[in-house]
């Protein structure tokens, strides 16, 4: 049966991988048919920025050719500094320009991914983990980079618009001071200064209509991305869904695989036992607990190495990391289970254990170990590890009880209750009272009230007091004559056949009367007619005292009073 189900399960997971892999190759073959072809329209904002950007670096471009001329023929130390000064602003302005036409040219393209990276790094323990975590960094980068870089470009945005009014209002006052200032060598100099703030000014406008082109660029894609949740779907289902897919297929087809195979083993070894499990199946039993657990581990992120998926095997290694160093502080419980699950601890298969108050045979130790008490109903309860290491068991003779009754059983309790058990639980019993009505106890409150299985076989003892005018003939003819009465009476009623014993003893003398005790036994199956053989027994007694007229007594009280004599 075990194997049927096995197999099963196997055939199951086979077919569910296969439709799962037709789909995938049917999407991405949809997806190596499938070209797109995107006929976009330039703007003519576009256009004109190139154009300008364009103009610009042929200028740049020829003032620096003539700077490198002056550069060539002058020999003054003050002058070639000034020159390869204006040559550098010069030129990182070029770089901008060419930087600036490249990106609006190139469109969405992240142009930071061709940088060129020096390969010479010194040794750092936080860049390595930071490798070694660069690939779930990565994927979170990549979620949250849309959002990143719109707030970046706004930012930029903010702070060049203000350079640009400033920038507006110094040429503004520099157009100014053109005008009302009359000195020609001063007008040159102003002119040069307005020249500089008016490329300034220039540059700053370029890079605001390059920043501003970002972000429609990327506003556009954010309302456009709708259109795409199927495609990064299929994305999804063809690469790290399947991934995912055949990982966890990995890991639950080696796990199955090995508690198979330990299954198999464990049959093996008890081979000719009716019950009791050799320690060497247990071992195998525990061994391959562990074993499978790590193989299947293995087997996932041996998968995930092989399909190149280094962001789902660094959250791997990550999460077995982390659970490593969560359990180390639980190891010794975990010994002690060990322990528990060899059968060589407190507790043990066949044995005996008090759990909740009641007694329980352990039936089988495991991750959720049975516990079995035959007479209860529902007596049957799994009980975690975790609640097994509390308790300690030993062995156990046929005779003991295992409850103090049964169903159908009669109960007398210290409360004065009598009736038969209908129903009794790990939680409750129920008896059934004269006239038919149910009485409900917990079980603790049951067995608080020390319940007399009279099942079981009981005695009825009843004493009976005489008047003192009997006291000549009381040990002896009162008592043979009133026993003789009590086993006739008895013989020729429906109790004749419960009957064990019956017999009369003088008991003691009270104040006020002689006390016999009647003491009659009767077997288990009279324990329905308790009650009535008590009430029996007092009317034969009655009665013989009637026939032979002696006298019983009443409780008398004397009272005493000093008179004074004054």
């Amino acid at each position: 049966m075990y194997l049927r189900h096995t197999l099963f399960l196997v055939r199951q997971c086979l077919f569910i991988s296969g439709l799962y892999l037709f789909f995938s190759c049917t999407v991405l073959a949809d997806d190596v048919k499938k070209e797109v072809v995107a006929d976009e329209v330039i703007s003519d904002v576009v256009v004109d920025q190139l154009t300008r950007l364009t103009d610009n670096i042929k200028q740049y471009q020829s003032e620096i050719k003539t700077i490198d001329r002056q550069l060539q023929k002058t020999t003054q130390t003050v002058e070639i500094e000034q020159l390869t000064l204006q040559r550098k602003n010069i030129q990182e302005r070029l770089d901008e320009h060419n930087q600036s036409l490249e990106q609006i040219a190139t469109g969405k393209v992240d142009l930071s991914l061709f940088e060129i990276e020096s390969d010479e790094k010194s040794f750092s323990w936080q860049d390595e983990i930071t490798d070694i975590l660069k690939p779930v960094l990565s994927e979170l980068k990549k979620i949250t980079e849309r959002p990143r870089q719109l707030e970046l470009l706004r930012s930029q945005q903010a702070s060049l618009q203000t350079r640009l009014v400033a920038t507006n209002l110094a040429v503004k006052e520099i157009d100014v001071l053109l005008v009302n200032i009359k000195s020609s060598q001063v007008k040159i100099t102003l002119t040069k200064l307005l020249k500089k703030w008016s490329s300034r000014k220039e540059d700053i406008e370029n890079k605001l209509q390059l920043i501003q082109f970002q972000i429609e660029e990327k506003i556009n894609a954010e309302e456009h991305s709708g259109q795409s949740v199927f495609e990064s779907l299929k994305t999804f289902v063809t690469g790290r869904g399947l991934h995912l897919f055949l990982a966890f297929f990995a890991f639950l087809a080696s796990l199955m695989l090995l508690r198979y195979v330990s299954h198999l083993i464990e049959l093996w070894i008890n081979r000719g036992n009716d019950k009791e499990r050799r320690f060497m199946s247990r071992l195998v039993h525990v061994v391959f607990q562990v074993l499978s657990v790590l193989i299947a581990v293995f087997a996932l992120m041996t998968t995930l190495y092989i399909l190149g998926d280094w962001f789902i095997l660094t959250l791997v290694i990550i999460l077995l990391v982390g659970a490593t160093f969560a359990l180390r502080n639980s190891i010794p419980k975990y010994l002690d289970e060990v322990r528990l699950l060899l059968n060589v601890g407190p507790v043990r298969e066949g044995e005996r254990v008090i759990y909740q108050g009641l007694p329980w045979r352990v039936s089988r130790l495991n991750i959720h170990s049975t516990l079995v008490n035959p007479v209860l109903t529902g007596g049957r309860l799994r009980v975690p590890m975790s609640e097994m290491l509390s308790l300690v068991s030993r062995r156990w003779s046929r005779d003991e009880p295992w409850f103090p009754s049964k169903v159908g059983d009669y109960v007398s309790l210290d409360d004065s209750t009598f009736g038969e058990v209908a129903l009794q639980t790990p939680e409750i019993v129920q008896l059934t009272l004269n006239g038919g009505s149910r009485k409900t106890y917990s079980v603790g409150g049951f067995l608080d009230q020390n319940p007399r299985n009279l099942s079981e076989g009981f005695g009825v003892f009843v004493n009976f007091g005489l008047d003192y005018d009997l006291q000549p003939t009381i040990t002896t003819e009162v008592v043979s004559v009133l026993e003789s009465d009590i086993n006739k009476r008895l013989a020729e009623s429906e109790y004749a056949q419960y009957l064990i014993e019956c017999r009369v003893e003088f008991a003691t003398a009270n104040a006020s009367s002689l006390d016999l005790l009647i003491i009659t036994l009767f077997s288990g199956d009279a324990a329905m007619y308790y009650l009535k053989i008590q009430r029996f027994l007092q009317r034969v007694t009655v009665d013989t005292c009637n026939h032979n007229q002696w006298s019983i007594p009443f409780s008398q009280m004397t009272v005493h009073l000093n008179r004074d004599d004054s």
